[in-house]
């Protein structure tokens, strides 16, 4: 799985997770003000715009979406 970020500044870590159907470009002005003393990233959740897109419907089901990351799938 490829996900794709935009981050702004450094410091400390502020992560911007969008809604649907929007993307990290959501974010853009909330980054730029965060980006003065953090790091704020902007996320394209899996399947957004520019993040990778799973094949099929199953990768899309709660089972799947809500599994941690760190789970190895």
């Amino acid at each position: 799985m490829r996900l794709h970020y935009a981050s702004v500044g450094k410091g400390t870590l502020v992560l911007f997770l969008h809604g649907y159907p929007s993307f990290w470009y959501q974010w853009k002005d909330q980054m730029a003000e965060m980006g003065k003393d953090h790091l704020a990233v902007g996320l394209d959740m899996r399947g957004y715009n520019l993040s990778s897109r799973p094949e099929g419907l199953d990768p899309y089901k709660p089972s799947s979406t809500c599994r941690p990351s760190s789970s190895g799938a």
